[in-house]
């Protein structure tokens, strides 16, 4: 497993390699995180468009979604803080 995250093809934010299909935003107003596994999914939004995240290593960074306040996203194997 490699948690380290890359923007994919699709322009969303994904780990090298998870047990679960793990997706954070990549910026905009698609869905701030994605978790599935087969069937089952769920995906959770944010009030307003995501700035595009710096990343590093397994976390993504979303400087000033509020005033002040930075956002920032871990991939773990299965899941996400």
């Amino acid at each position: 497993m490699d948690t380290d995250l890359v923007k994919a093809e699709d322009g969303l934010v994904r780990p090298k390699a998870a047990g679960m299909d793990i997706a954070f935003s990549g910026g905009g107003d698609t869905a701030m995180a994605h978790i599935g596994l087969g069937a089952n999914s769920v995906s959770l939004g944010w009030v307003d468009e995501l700035p595009e995240p710096t990343l590093d290593g397994d976390q993504a960074t979303y400087t000033d979604v509020l005033p002040d306040v930075d956002l920032v996203l871990t991939a773990g194997v299965e899941g996400f803080s």
